[in-house]
């Protein structure tokens, strides 16, 4: 069977560079029961047993590489950039009275952390797989979104619109299950978020991860609030797209007085500028880390008398 996905989306900020596909079963109460998988990258590179015979060029599009320890069989043949073969496996033992889920997530691939996870994610429910032998997706990616979460003042910003998106949605969490979720329409820039009862000590935002979803059928926000309306109940099943951002804490620029304050956890290669006292890495041109996740596009900001370049997430808790 043969996948075709969309092109990743492009984000400067978060590498999107490859492509996880799953195919399975829905069982209410049980949760997906899986029928096949596969994963492709985009730009994917001739390493044996490997070789990439679609697209080998950064351009969005997933590639698929053939295993040449099996030359007997050709993994690639007839497909096209952005196409991937997936196998699976026939429902069985009542599952072929149910319908097929599809389902697409793209993220970086080359450096996956849970920490930092941010996934642009589509999904398809098929009634029943196509004579074609070919899968696919009725929407293309949504982009990914920025945001900043002040958990003092409990402000929510959102410097732009997700375009394609019907709503966002905070979801705030404490590690310990059941996140509380706040649902806000893309056009508003600001919201107040509302402090819980007192009697509920646990505020639950020790995690926050920033989320926009697409409906099936142009359902939005509205819609799903109304009375006698789908209901939020059913919001997994009428998602057609969405993303998944997580929020980290804003580390304010580290300062320094000696190199050796400047290299911890997974950052390495930084030294102190002892005018400035703050910790600079020029050869990467980060002159400020402010955070645990891989280098993002950095931004100017105005420290220490001249003009440095940070790396910002593009969510953050502050």
């Amino acid at each position: 069977m043969t996948a075709r996905i969309p092109t990743l989306p492009a984000d400067p900020r978060t590498p999107l560079n490859g492509a996880m596909v799953l195919l399975g079963t829905e069982v209410p109460g049980v949760g997906l029961v899986l029928q096949g998988f596969t994963s492709g990258t985009d730009a994917c590179h001739d390493d044996a047993p490997l070789t990439c015979t679609t697209s080998a060029a950064v351009d969005g599009r997933l590639a698929c590489a053939d295993d040449t320890s099996t030359p007997a069989v050709d993994e690639c043949e007839g497909l096209l950039p952005g196409e991937l073969a997936l196998s699976t496996a026939p429902q069985h033992d009542g599952l072929e009275v149910r319908s097929t889920t599809l389902v697409a997530m793209a993220r970086d691939l080359a450096t996956p952390s849970s920490e930092c996870l941010a996934a642009s994610v589509l999904i398809a429910r098929l009634p029943s797989l196509p004579a074609t032998g070919v899968v696919g997706f009725p929407a293309g990616f949504l982009p990914l979104g920025a945001g900043a979460f002040n958990r003092g003042a409990r402000t929510l910003s959102l410097p732009a619109d997700v375009a394609g998106a019907g709503f966002h949605r905070l979801q705030l969490a404490n590690g310990q299950g059941h996140p509380w979720h706040l649902y806000v329409p893309t056009t508003r820039r600001t919201t107040s978020i509302p402090t819980p009862p007192a009697e509920l000590s646990d505020d639950r935002a020790a995690r926050a991860d920033l989320q926009a979803f697409l409906r099936a059928s142009g359902v939005g926000l509205a819609a799903l609030e109304e009375l006698g309306g789908p209901g939020m109940t059913v919001l997994s099943n009428l998602t057609v797209a969405f993303f998944t951002r997580a929020c980290l804490p804003d580390y304010a620029p580290r300062d320094c007085t000696a190199s050796s304050e400047c290299n911890y956890g997974r950052f390495a290669g930084f030294t102190c500028a002892e005018a400035e006292r703050v910790c600079v890495n020029e050869g990467l041109g980060v002159w400020l880390k402010t955070g645990p996740c891989p280098p993002t596009a950095p931004e100017a900001i105005t420290a220490a008398g001249r003009t440095l370049s940070v790396e910002r997430h593009p969510c953050v808790m502050e």
